[in-house]
């Protein structure tokens, strides 16, 4: 199982390849919703409910492949976030 990263900001890419027709924005929160391990949960929060309020820097980027058929590919990146000031 994966440990979450330290508490505070995230910075997160997250990567699609998808069919033309696909209507990819779809895809992007149900992924966030499912990183709890790696954002966290709140105590008693259901399987669902990731603490995506911490990810302040989001890149979200798609690529387009006639090839990929029903196969969704999906690349992921986060760290914490840089605070100094």
């Amino acid at each position: 199982m994966a440990e979450p990263l330290p508490d505070g900001g995230v910075a997160w890419q997250l990567a699609f390849v998808v069919r033309p027709r696909r209507a990819w924005p779809n895809l992007w929160k149900a992924t966030i919703d499912a990183l709890g391990a790696i954002l966290g949960r709140d105590n008693g929060a259901c399987e669902w409910n990731a603490r995506d309020s911490r990810v302040t820097d989001l890149g979200l980027h798609r690529t387009v492949d006639p090839a990929a058929g029903n196969r969704i590919t999906i690349r992921s990146s986060a760290g914490s976030e840089n605070t100094t000031g």
